[in-house]
């Protein structure tokens, strides 16, 4: 008796389910890219527990009739390609043809879809990758896919899923990277009935905002570059976007978010004079070129490609964002700008020893520039010099002890350095330099602390 046997049909959806859908997050992602495809331009993603009790995708789209609702959910049925030359120039989200059979293979899949101008719709219900029937129902345009009880009948699996807390931040940066590529798309997030936000039609620019703060809408440097045949659009942050985490980095690829090593190096290296290693800048970059010069058939989840010339890529990403990045490297500070008048005196570090006492004038002046009305920008340094200075001799001013600001700035290095790199001496003073930088010696070297960035950290 001949020991390998061919598998069942449900025994395998399940295997390959394990590839499609690894937690909530996986299944959310399918289904969003299943509307996008269909043309959808309002999108509502229903959670409960994170995504362990149901996942409910409903959007605008085109909808399906009874016959293609009942092929959705049969592996490798789609209706995106056709041919092998298809299959090389993948121009959709989704493609496999898997994608809803997998789901339904583990979970308990409701789906109910109704075409434009259709008088009603349909509703199927799926259990375990099991029919269990469909009928006709009244339904608008679009479809509605609601999913239950993920990995109910794979308890092993199901025990491996975190917590509904962290399952569910699984699924928002889902969402965060889709309503980023597509902001002419409405998305509506709701979770355990409360709805988390609902991001309307907007500007690429405004959905940043959106998702993050208002801090981003002026840190934000818009990059559009043209060669060979390749675009890339989007923003970059600059510097004070710089953030000690990665995460914050979104980079597509035909509409498609992509978690590629190698592009990714590429733009970090065009920040490599800019920022320090374990710091990462923010981007939200796509690149459009022909779908038949890049791969994305790598792995059932589709967030790896391959391009035909990776070199290429490469460069070109390196060098639109080093471009872009022009406005930060190519700066030279007018020297004029260092005079006392354009810049202030940080403020104290700790006022509670004199809570009830009246700031300075300075320090006045320095909160007021601070405020959101002000029109000072600390990185838009003049690139050339007035005329009336065009002649002016270059003088270094001696440095003279800061006075009133040494206790509050030896205090600020202390707690910068770690312990063993501080070992002030009494006879040792600090300086400042132009009224900007705040100069001392320590025991590894010499230590050089801009008043107003120090500032901003404290």
């Amino acid at each position: 008796m001949s020991k390998i046997k061919i598998l069942s049909d449900q025994l395998t959806n399940k295997i390959a389910a394990g590839e499609v859908v690894q937690r909530p997050a996986s299944l959310v992602k399918e289904l969003v890219e299943n509307s996008l495809d269909a043309g959808a331009r309002e999108i509502t993603i229903v959670i409960k527990s994170g995504g362990k009790a149901l996942c409910q995708v409903i959007d605008n789209g085109d909808g399906m009739g009874k016959d293609d609702l009942l092929l959705a959910f049969e592996r490798y049925a789609t209706s995106k390609i056709a041919t092998t030359e298809d299959l090389m120039a993948i121009r959709t989200l989704g493609f496999r043809g898997e994608a809803l059979a997998s789901i339904a293979a583990v979970a308990i899949v409701n789906a109910v879809s109704a075409e434009k101008a259709a008088e009603s719709g349909y509703e199927l219900r799926v259990e375990g990758g099991s029919f269990r029937d469909i009928k006709p129902i009244a339904a608008t345009s679009g479809t509605n896919i609601s999913v239950k009880n993920l990995f109910y009948n794979i308890p092993a699996r199901r025990k491996f899923l975190k917590s509904s807390d962290v399952e569910f931040r699984h699924i928002i940066e889902i969402i965060r990277k889709f309503s980023m590529i597509h902001p002419q798309v409405q998305f509506t997030l709701i979770h355990n009935d409360k709805e988390v936000f609902r991001l309307r039609p907007e500007e690429l620019i405004d959905r940043v905002v959106n998702l993050y703060s208002s801090e981003y809408r002026g840190n934000l440097i818009r990059v559009d570059e043209t060669s060979a045949g390749m675009t890339l659009s989007g923003y970059i942050g600059n510097l004070n976007l710089v953030r000690a985490r990665h995460g914050d980095q979104y980079l597509f690829v035909n509409n498609r978010f992509v978690s590629d090593r190698l592009m990714n190096h590429a733009i970090n290296t065009a920040y490599s004079k800019l920022i320090s290693r374990g710091e990462y800048p923010f981007y939200c970059l796509h690149i459009q070129l022909d779908p038949a010069a890049v791969d994305v058939n790598v792995h059932p989840a589709k967030m790896e490609v391959k391009f035909r010339e990776q070199n290429s890529v490469y460069r070109f990403l390196e060098d639109s964002v080093k471009s872009g990045l022009k406005v930060i490297m190519n700066v030279i500070p007018d020297l004029a700008r260092f005079a006392p008048e354009h810049y202030y005196a940080p403020l104290p570090v700790n006022r509670k020893d004199q809570p009830d006492q009246e700031l300075p004038d300075t320090e006045k002046e320095m909160i007021e520039a601070q405020s959101p009305s002000s029109n000072h920008d600390f990185l838009s340094f003049p690139q050339t010099r007035p005329e009336s200075q065009a002649e002016m001799p270059l003088h270094f001013s001696q440095g003279r002890p800061v006075g009133q600001w040494t206790e509050r700035a030896r205090r600020f290095v202390e707690q910068g350095l770690p312990e063993s790199q501080v070992d002030y001496r009494p006879d040792i003073p600090l300086y400042q330099l132009h009224n900007k930088y705040i100069i001392t010696q320590v025991k590894s070297g010499l230590v050089i602390i801009d008043q107003h960035v120090a500032h901003e950290r404290i």
